[in-house]
């Protein structure tokens, strides 16, 4: 069949989580559909990304997004019942003119919405479009912003987030409505959005299409570890809730840990622009000291040669939501995992089993000490969470998953 793919992003390069989502859908559904791919692109730059997805065979229908900061943006923020985050997204006449046009001229038998920013420009046109809509979510976004509303110390800032995620969650539990089904990428975030429909009687079709991870990329090697006990944090410090969490680990968990080994950091992934930086206090590249490494962004080969050699990877999220591809990452490649109970959640990983997890700074230090002094259980931890990976969170077994969610959709 013909599936119109929608996205709120460039899937090229596959760097950040969002992106290597929809990438592995687009390479592992091509096997078995037409895929014809709409996207946002940030900026003019990107349309050079288009070109190497068009190389790869790929059919792509780019539309390149108004600036996020603009004093338009912030005027429908305050006066309308959108989030900022919804406003940025989208709102945008070319892209409904877009959709309309590409279904057109392609005549898909079904719609995938990736993420449900792209669902004002879809809704706008929604009684024009007669096939079948999957909106697929990866996570409950306004349980982030909840989170870092919860976070905040200045009261004025903490009531304007908590104004903004309220604006979020009414937008997200109404825009669900409009879909023939909606999946989620964990059952718990599947529970929790459920439960907001359910008291607004809304109702809708559900199921589960997890994050998952290339087991055959990703692989266990006998490369020899650093000869001192390493840690690494992976993360596209281009988000808040990374930032949050790498400002929090080396401040008050970093600390506990060193003083008990002598242990190393990598803090790896994608910094904000470097003008950003500059205006910002929380600027990760300042976390760069004696024992702690930030690399900012390293090709591919570099991460998985800094993920392979460490001893152990962490991952302690505060705020976020959905599953962490990163934590996938980790565990696909054999280096095991410390988590926060939110930055393990949605993943099937058992304590003590695949996983290693602790909830206050001091508990997170114990469990990262006691992996790094006990190389046993480091490679107990590491089979059992590759054995998970292989079994759960191989994009090939996502895709299968999806593609019987096409078919039942269309009956075809």
């Amino acid at each position: 069949m013909k599936v119109l793919l929608i996205s709120p992003y460039i899937p090229y390069p596959p760097i950040t989580g969002g992106k290597v989502r929809v990438y592995n859908f687009l390479k592992k559904l091509s096997k078995k559909h037409e895929i014809v791919l709409i996207c946002l692109l940030k900026n003019t730059d990107e349309f050079k990304d288009v070109k190497i997805l068009e190389k790869q065979g790929f059919k792509i229908y780019p539309v390149l997004r108004r600036k996020a900061w603009s004093a338009q943006n912030l005027v429908r923020t305050l006066l309308t019942k959108y989030s900022f985050l919804t406003v940025v997204n989208n709102f945008s006449s070319e892209t409904e003119n877009l959709i309309l046009e590409v279904i057109k001229r392609e005549r898909p038998d079904l719609i995938h919405l990736e993420t449900f920013y792209m669902a004002q420009s879809l809704l706008a046109v929604r009684d024009k479009i007669k096939i079948p809509i999957l909106l697929a979510k990866v996570d409950v976004e306004a349980q982030v912003y909840f989170r870092n509303a919860q976070q905040k110390k200045n009261p004025l800032l903490k009531l304007v987030g908590y104004i903004d995620a309220r604006k979020m969650l009414n937008y997200e539990v109404q825009v669900c409505q409009y879909f023939d089904k909606v999946t989620f990428a964990s059952e718990i975030d599947r529970i929790l959005l459920t439960s907001y429909l359910k008291k607004r009687k809304i109702s809708v079709a559900t199921d589960l299409i997890p994050n998952g991870v290339d087991t055959k990329h990703y692989v266990p090697t006998k490369t020899k570890k650093y000869s001192k006990p390493t840690v690494v944090f992976l993360g596209n410090f281009r988000y808040f809730a990374n930032t949050d969490a790498a400002f929090f680990f080396v401040k008050n968990i970093w600390p506990l840990i060193t003083s008990q080994i002598d242990a190393h950091l990598y803090i790896v992934g994608p910094l904000l622009p470097k003008g950003i930086q500059r205006m910002l206090s929380n600027d990760v590249a300042k976390l760069n000291a004696n024992n702690i490494t930030v690399t900012g962004f390293v090709e591919e080969d570099i991460k998985k040669e800094i993920l392979t050699k460490s001893w152990l990877s962490v991952a302690p999220i505060r705020i976020g939501s959905g599953t962490k591809l990163k934590i996938l990452e980790s565990m696909a490649i054999g280096t095991p995992v410390v988590a926060t109970p939110v930055g393990i959640e949605g993943i099937e990983a058992i304590n003590n089993n695949s996983v290693l997890v602790g909830e206050t700074p001091q508990q997170v230090a114990n469990m990262v000490v006691k992996l790094l002094k006990n190389k046993p259980l480091r490679e107990k931890v590491s089979k059992n969470a590759r054995k998970l990976v292989e079994n759960v969170y191989e994009w090939e077994v996502i895709g299968n998953k999806l593609d019987g969610i096409y078919r039942d959709l269309t009956k075809k």
